[in-house]
């Protein structure tokens, strides 16, 4: 049988909410990044130039050059399953990062955090333009995209509160 008006309405805000979700974890691992760079530096000897590759360099352009494939990826495979094996390996990468006891340890990890996220965007806006008319599609797109501000603001207040139990 076929989904029902409300059943695929109620799957698509559903849908909506978890990319959201998605998308504010995405942002908080690079706000929490930028907040504890000094400790992160202390902890690993790592100079300025160094912690400024790991949160450019190694992140952003990885996540840049590797997301175009990956928008390519969406357009032809299963877009649930790239956002879903995106998520797992940012995940996973983001423990590794966690357990870095070198700059070029945490360097591969950041790179394969940025691999990982590059999934995610390109097939949530396929997925939210097939799951929401153009009559809608520029507001869920607004929705899905305050998750960068969310994420970005979570992220600084876990981080901020990190530092502040630190120096107490």
């Amino acid at each position: 049988s076929f989904p029902t008006r409300r059943s695929s309405d109620l799957n698509a805000k559903f849908a909506l909410a978890i990319l959201v979700v998605v998308y504010v974890f995405n942002f908080i691992d690079r706000q929490i990044l930028s907040i504890l760079a000094e400790e992160i530096q202390a902890d690993l000897g790592i100079s300025d130039s160094g912690i400024g590759f790991l949160y450019g360099t190694a992140f952003a352009v990885f996540y840049s050059v590797v997301g175009i494939p990956l928008g390519r990826l969406a357009d032809v495979w299963t877009r649930k399953n790239l956002i879903s094996i995106g998520l797992a390996t940012w995940s996973f990468f983001t423990i590794l990062s966690g357990t870095a006891k070198s700059f070029f340890f945490l360097a591969f990890c950041r790179i394969g955090v940025g691999i990982g996220e590059s999934s995610a965007s390109p097939s949530a806006y396929s997925l939210l333009s097939d799951y929401f008319s153009p009559k809608v599609r520029t507001t869920v797109l607004a929705i899905y995209s305050s998750g960068v501000y969310i994420g970005s603001g979570i992220g600084l207040f876990l981080g901020g509160a990190k530092i502040g139990r630190a120096h107490v």
